[in-house]
């Protein structure tokens, strides 16, 4: 073979490895160009895409524990007692809790009744009703059988509210039953609508056989009674009237109010009631001030014994609030800057927090109630960076008092985060 075949063999062969490494790098750069153009467009997706939602988690108590010791209330130590706040939600019990007889306090239920079926607006009389002979002649026989009642005779015309108050302030069985026949035609069914009320109000364990109280067949419990209270001081009529430590009505002169507590330490009613069967009761309003705010309170006690039975509810009714209210005092239930929201987006965390002290008007060692009030704000869908705002609102004995929340959504996701959730 001829020198000048082998050099133009050997040309060919590197012209052929040449076509090889051009092949190559041009299949490199395509690829790396699909690569390029896929994470582009990758990239353009995910930074177009909605921003995700946001997960929200609540990181404050639904109760939170007043810090200090708890001491104990004076409870009595016979009977059934219980205290609520205005709205009724129980404080504190004692007692078993069973129904008992109630005696006259089964009038609060009476009143309520008639003012409900027919309204009276504070400063109103209302309509009049004339005493029945059949109610005039039973006044002996009720006298002499012990009962409370208001002189009437055959005749004689009483308005509502003077009928409501003869009711509430001397505690007259006589117009317990006239009011029943007012507002009901007859007693029987004046008492079925009365029993048909408490089951309304949640009442279970109450029972009522007269419009009165004087049979020992009207029964009731603390928790049950105190619900009654609630609702009954929503009743501006009835509220002016069992806070009344007298009153005039017509033909029978002055009357005074059984209840010796109001008038006196912020007691503002509500109804008393003794019997043999039920011992001394007791259900009971009051209002005092305390750091400077105004606390109201709800309450009952039931079954109380003693030389005078009435007395003996009076008294431990006095006791069981003097010693709650001397419990209470301002503190701080949680400090400014208390986390009580985290959200959460793409790999991101960002808290709302308090931004003053909770402070509340409390018992040491009571369990506050804690909701968060957001108004319409989406924390899920938040503008990401966007302010949040709200309110804590704690629900004490007192009332409700509530602190500024604030913090910010999370931020829109990384490109780094978009990039690694790419394909899902």
């Amino acid at each position: 073979m001829s020198a000048q075949r082998r050099v133009g063999e050997g040309g060919s062969e590197a012209r052929r490895a040449l076509r090889r490494r051009q092949l190559r790098a041009r299949r490199l750069g395509v690829g790396a160009l699909a690569v390029v153009t896929v994470v582009a467009l990758g990239s353009l997706r995910v930074a177009h895409e909605a921003v995700p939602a946001s997960s929200v988690r609540t990181t404050v108590a639904r109760r939170v524990v007043v810090p200090g010791r708890s001491t104990g209330l004076s409870w009595p130590t016979e009977g059934e007692a219980a205290l609520a706040d205005w709205d009724g939600k129980p404080i504190g019990v004692s007692g078993p809790a069973t129904p008992v007889p109630i005696a006259s306090v089964t009038k609060v239920m009476t009143a309520y009744l008639t003012l409900r079926e027919h309204p009276l607006a504070v400063g109103q009389d209302g309509p009049s009703f004339v005493i029945s002979e059949s109610e005039a002649a039973h006044l002996a026989a009720r006298i002499a059988a012990g009962e409370s009642l208001v002189d009437v005779y055959a005749g004689e015309s009483f308005d509502e509210m003077q009928a409501l108050q003869a009711l509430l302030i001397p505690s007259a069985d006589n117009m317990a039953a006239a009011l029943a026949r007012f507002d009901a035609g007859s007693r029987s069914a004046f008492v079925a609508e009365m029993n048909a009320e408490a089951a309304r109000l949640g009442m279970t364990r109450t029972h009522f056989v007269d419009p009165s109280g004087l049979d020992p067949g009207s029964v009731s419990d603390a928790t049950d009674l105190v619900r009654l209270a609630a609702v009954a001081m929503r009743q501006p009529v009835l509220a002016r009237i069992v806070d009344e430590s007298s009153a005039v009505l017509p033909g029978v002169g002055t009357v005074t109010n059984y209840n010796t507590l109001v008038g006196t330490d912020g007691f503002v009613g509500i109804k008393t009631g003794s019997t043999p069967e039920a011992g001394g009761c007791l259900l009971f309003a009051v209002v005092r001030r305390v750091d400077g705010q105004r606390v109201r309170l709800l309450g009952v006690v039931l079954g109380q014994q003693g030389t005078s039975i009435l007395s003996a509810a009076v008294d431990a009714a006095r006791k069981l609030v003097d010693s709650w209210y001397s419990k209470l005092a301002e503190r701080v239930l949680l400090p400014a800057g208390t986390p009580v929201l985290s959200l959460r987006r793409a790999g991101a965390t960002t808290r709302v927090v308090t931004t003053e002290p909770l402070r509340v008007l409390a018992a040491a060692g009571s369990a506050i109630p804690l909701r968060l009030q957001l108004g319409r704000t989406d924390l899920r869908g938040a503008r990401p960076g966007s302010v949040v705002r709200g309110r804590l609102v704690a629900e004490t004995a007192s009332g409700s008092v509530s602190v500024p929340i604030r913090g910010t959504a999370p931020p829109s996701p990384s490109l780094g985060w978009r990039l690694g959730h790419l394909f899902g």
